[in-house]
């Protein structure tokens, strides 16, 4: 799988020590949701999930085994696990270079999306960057996200404290 150039703080996540293949994605259909990064701010996966969590009362999908693909769920091996359905949704502000909108098209059918916030970027096709923020949530939770975009909006304005 290739894997998203990431310019800043990320959030790293880390693999148990239970076999990949046996371990089964902790939520069968999930929600990417990708929002334009403003690299201009400090902006901490952590303190980001905390917040929005609390907003919105919904938490991320956090299975540090699995990451979400336009073919569907991956586990630790890059094995595909689930060929469920794994939708995207992308902000209207996450343009390209040249000022167009970033489309599902657009995204590497090889990018993987780990679970939780990730305050990185999508490395296209073309190589070019799409500085992003990417949310991963369950589908059971996709009406109640999507009814508070604009709180997350909100939220991923501001600038994060530096961790200690």
């Amino acid at each position: 799988m290739a894997v998203a150039i990431l310019s800043s703080f990320i959030a790293i996540q880390s693999i148990v020590n239970a076999p990949a293949a046996a371990q089964a994605p902790a939520a069968n259909n999930v929600v990417v949701y990708i929002f334009k990064r403003d690299t201009s701010k400090f902006q901490w996966a952590g303190d980001l999930e905390s917040k929005v969590s609390a907003a919105i009362g919904v938490n991320t999908v956090k299975d540090k085994n699995t990451g979400a693909s336009k073919a569907g769920i991956y586990d630790a091996s890059d094995k595909l696990v689930d060929g469920a359905s794994v939708q995207f949704v992308i902000d209207p502000s996450v343009t390209k270079a040249d000022g167009t909108l970033l489309t599902v098209a657009d995204i590497p059918n090889d990018m993987a999306f780990g679970n939780g916030v990730t305050v990185g970027g999508i490395q296209l096709a073309n190589g070019e960057i799409v500085d992003t923020i990417h949310f991963v949530f369950s589908s059971a939770d996709a009406a109640t996200v999507t009814a508070n975009l604009e709180k997350i909006r909100q939220i991923l304005a501001t600038e994060s404290p530096v961790p200690q």
